[in-house]
């Protein structure tokens, strides 16, 4: 780091030049520089990753989300990880894609979320057997007033063709 000699003060005498070092700078000193960021541990990168593909997907900028995820999926099977991944594929018109990856978030973690969002996207493709055998295992009992909001739609939908009146 290169450092500015002080100008003599008034009335004073200056002190000698400091002399440079020819050490590389330590970490301490790169820390304190603003035009050199410290190197990121994996956890913050990662982190960092699903952060701004969390950002994109809310702003609907699922296109440039889809990469943020697969690379932080590639370090760590997160099944809320895939459940967003999975809705941006759907949002994004991969719908065979979102059904797989939407499998594999379930198969981590048994969560209504999860298999709300299979529900509606096999009513959406218009496979009503699969949208039956996976609402079947649906409670009701979720949360989010958003999700129990959709969980009316879809049982308003399937009432009568695959649900017993509830």
């Amino acid at each position: 780091m290169l450092r500015t000699e002080k100008s003599e003060p008034k009335g004073g005498r200056a002190s000698p030049p400091r002399k440079s070092s020819p050490r590389p700078e330590t970490r301490a000193e790169v820390r304190k520089n603003p035009a050199v960021p410290p190197p990121l541990a994996p956890e913050e990168r990662l982190r960092g990753l699903l952060v701004r593909a969390e950002v994109l997907r809310a702003e609907g900028r699922c296109e440039e989300a889809l990469p943020l995820y697969q690379e932080y999926l590639r370090a760590r099977r997160d099944p809320g990880v895939l459940n967003n991944y999975g809705a941006c594929l759907w949002l994004e018109g991969r719908l065979s894609e979102a059904d797989r990856v939407f499998r594999q978030a379930l198969k981590l973690k048994n969560d209504p979320l999860i298999r709300l969002n299979l529900v509606l996207l096999a009513l959406e493709r218009g496979d009503l057997e699969n949208a039956c055998r996976q609402f079947r295992f649906l409670t009701g009992n979720l949360s989010d007033p958003s999700a129990r909001s959709l969980y009316e739609a879809a049982r308003i939908r399937l009432k009568g063709r695959c649900v017993r009146n509830r």
